[in-house]
């Protein structure tokens, strides 16, 4: 664990002449510290820093403070991760963008609001950690799951959680031209229609398909037809080719707009935790 005698979540900002900030710093020997690419520098922040700013770029259809917490939770669990073990890049941990890693958010440009609710979330859940045989796990999160999470190859103790019922609020519908899929299938347009088909795994994800007779990843598919997801359905007609996508990101762990529903239903940040994460465990790794 890297050593570090940083500040922990001291944040001021100007809004209307009243400085906001918080009342104390926090040192703690044992928290770690990631080193983080922000715009292309790299710096060094605590985990509780970067809980906050991912946090405050992930948590923006959050209203309930329990789905603020989970999402705080889940974020921490992957920054203490991260501090240990870093990810994909050689000379930092992690960067700020969210198509290679995390969406991180600036206190200082944050609407008063919901940086205060950031914080108390971020506070109210600090040091809690998700881990998996006594160490930190990666404990990813999606905007919006559709039908549920799914099996993730890379981190095993993520595993498939399926919703009660497919979120309605990410779903987005297209009518796209029978040249996008010839070309990657290879075929002519009657080819195509006859011989095709969508073979789904978890939570009605796609895993594979034959266009025209062609096996073709999910991965590559759905790059090809730019779905927010890999919960997808095909329906070829006369005018195009019709397509309805739920969800928003890859399906991972804990769905944000699930997680805000069941908020809304009573659950509890830990509930919320536990029903997304089954193979995890949650730890106060260290405190005040």
């Amino acid at each position: 664990m890297k050593p570090w005698i940083i500040y922990f979540l001291c944040v001021t900002i100007m809004v209307t002449g009243v400085s906001f900030g918080m009342d104390k710093l926090v040192e703690q020997p044992d928290l770690p510290t990631i080193s983080v690419s922000v715009k292309g520098e790299i710096t060094q922040m605590t985990a509780e820093e970067f809980t906050l700013r991912v946090l405050l770029a992930e948590g923006t259809e959050l209203r309930h403070k329990e789905s603020k917490k989970a999402l705080a939770v889940a974020a921490r669990s992957c920054g203490t991760y991260l501090s240990l073990f870093g990810c994909k890049h050689d000379d930092f941990d992690v960067c700020d963008n969210g198509d290679c890693c995390f969406n991180l958010g600036d206190p200082t440009l944050a609407e008063r609001d919901y940086l205060e609710k950031c914080l108390i979330a971020t506070q109210e859940t600090l040091g809690l950690c998700l881990t998996f045989e006594n160490l930190p796990a990666m404990a990813l999160f999606s905007l919006c799951n559709g039908s549920g999470s799914i099996d993730c190859p890379e981190f095993s103790y993520i595993t498939a959680v399926k919703e009660e019922e497919t979120c309605q609020l990410h779903t987005k519908e297209s009518v796209l031209d029978f040249a996008v899929l010839q070309e990657i299938a290879g075929c002519e347009r009657d080819e195509l229609t006859q011989n095709s088909v969508l073979v789904y795994k978890d939570n009605n994800k796609c895993d594979f398909a034959i266009l025209g007779g062609k096996y073709i990843k999910a991965e590559e598919l759905s790059k090809a037809l730019s779905t927010d997801s890999g919960e997808f359905a095909l329906e070829f007609t006369d005018d195009g080719i019709h397509t309805l996508v739920y969800g928003v990101g890859k399906g991972f762990g804990l769905s944000i707009c699930g997680s805000e529903k069941k908020a809304e239903s009573g659950w509890d940040f830990k509930e919320i935790i536990e029903n997304y994460y089954p193979g995890l465990t949650l730890n106060k790794i260290y405190a005040n």
